[in-house]
């Protein structure tokens, strides 16, 4: 079962999108520096492994689904796993950040230090956001390869991240955009983070 997990947050969104709140509802595509920033990690992995080496897997949100249709373009096999999408944000979808700071001060708070405990008003609940994820993530497990690409997002990845950590707290404002996560998984699944919130990107641009 020994895995090395290349775990990656999508780009930079379209301009109309940036400083908003983009949960699982709200599809956007790439800006022109979210696609550069994408090819630019695409070719830092391409420059330690072979495309035989790898399987990518990307939420069904155009923002990470361009990285795997891009990757899969030099013959790395691309799998599409919608569990992996966004954690749905009710009524704080499409809104600014200083907006729903504004109007629910107590949990902007709360999604950045206990995001456990998170209710966005018609929001997903937490507990099922992180129980797909979760499950997306095992099935990842038993992909061929050794090397697997995740693209997820920065809520996402933070699920994945607190498990191999072995924490209870989520902050989900806590991955920058475009960044890298690698975690090694042991043949008894135990998960070892090496790398975290690491951009790689701007040397490959």
């Amino acid at each position: 079962m020994q895995k090395t997990i290349h775990l990656f947050r999508h780009g930079t969104p379209e301009e109309a999108l940036q400083g908003r709140c983009r949960g699982g509802d709200t599809h956007c595509d790439l800006s022109p520096e979210g696609m550069q920033q994408t090819r630019g990690n695409i070719a830092y992995l391409l420059s330690y492994l072979e495309p035989s080496e790898m399987h990518v897997v990307t939420s069904s949100m155009e923002r990470s689904d361009f990285f795997g249709r891009e990757l899969a373009m030099h013959g790395v096999p691309h799998t599409v796993d919608k569990r992996f999408r966004t954690i749905g944000a009710g009524d704080w979808e499409g809104l600014s950040w200083e907006e729903i700071k504004l109007r629910w001060p107590e949990q902007f708070e709360i999604a950045s230090s206990r995001a456990q405990h998170l209710e966005m008003p018609n929001g997903e609940p937490v507990s099922h956001f992180q129980s797909r994820v979760r499950a997306a993530f095992r099935n990842c497990l038993n992909l061929p390869p050794r090397n697997i690409v995740i693209v997820g997002h920065g809520c996402t990845n933070e699920v994945i991240l607190a498990d191999a950590e072995k924490r209870e707290d989520l902050n989900f404002r806590n991955q920058p955009i475009a960044c890298m996560n690698r975690i090694d998984v042991d043949e008894k699944g135990a998960m070892h983070v090496q790398e975290k919130k690491a951009t790689v990107y701007i040397q490959y641009v």
